[in-house]
């Protein structure tokens, strides 16, 4: 993620997996938990490094780990889960909590997923704000009924003939194939009802250009949401915000930094 202050120290998830976290500390009593998307890793592309450093700079402290099926995990992408991952969150989540009186949430793409997921049954009580880049906030409409050429390529579409008989998907990204569980939670469950406790701080940054996640479905979550929720519109901005990320990292601190 960095260099310097930076640590590395494993976690069992409850069904056995491990998983590193690292973390890099700064003198503050406040930490930030960044999840990354789906096919990425825990550095989502070299932004997170970016934003930590931006962190230390304000003493705040940074933390982040792969998914399983993800980045440095021993777990192949095609044995990762919904559950799963969201396991792996709430494992890092408790763990830095013990630490830090104050996480505050930064979730990339899918990583949105499993956080809103996870809230139904995970306290987020150390939590005042969340941030949401580009987030997956609907399974149907980026997965199994996607509205995109790149969602009806990287997942089997639910109204196909087929789509009880598939064992696995190759998703067209490096050879990356999803697996049955995989498949299945995504088309049984969705995020898109669920929304994080109204006393939190809620702001969602996305590209207008995003053809992967399209920006309506973040222009409906904050529709109805209840609370504190807040879209910032990225203008010409595609998924991985190339071209926009200091503008991206800027908005991102000032969230996490005010008061």
């Amino acid at each position: 993620m960095t260099t310097g202050n930076e640590t590395k120290f494993a976690v069992s998830a409850p069904d056995g997996h491990h998983l590193s976290i690292h973390l890099v500390a700064g003198e503050g009593n406040h930490c930030v938990l960044m999840l990354h998307g789906i096919t990425s890793e825990r550095t989502e592309g070299g932004l997170y490094t970016d934003l930590t450093h931006h962190l230390l700079n304000r003493n705040i402290s940074a933390a982040a780990f792969d998914f399983r099926g993800h980045g440095e995990s021993k777990m192949t992408f095609e044995m990762a889960t919904v559950a799963g991952m969201a396991l792996d969150f709430a494992s890092a989540y408790k763990v830095l909590t013990a630490r830090y009186a104050e996480v505050t949430l930064v979730c990339a793409s899918f990583g949105a997923s499993i956080a809103l997921l996870a809230s139904r049954a995970l306290t987020l009580s150390s939590t005042k704000r969340v941030v949401l880049l580009n987030p997956v906030l609907s399974y149907a409409e980026t997965f199994s009924h996607a509205t995109t050429t790149w969602g009806k390529n990287f997942f089997p579409q639910v109204d196909s003939a087929e789509f009880w008989d598939i064992r696995t998907h190759d998703t067209g990204d490096r050879n990356l194939h999803l697996g049955r569980e995989m498949i299945t939670q995504i088309a049984l469950m969705d995020p898109e009802q669920l929304g994080f406790d109204s006393g939190k701080q809620i702001t969602i940054i996305h590209g207008t250009e995003d053809d992967i996640v399209p920006i309506a479905l973040s222009q409906a979550f904050v529709a109805r949401s209840e609370g504190d929720t807040t879209l910032i519109e990225v203008r010409g901005a595609s998924h991985g915000f190339e071209g926009h990320e200091e503008f991206v990292l800027d908005k991102v601190i000032q969230v996490i930094t005010s008061r």
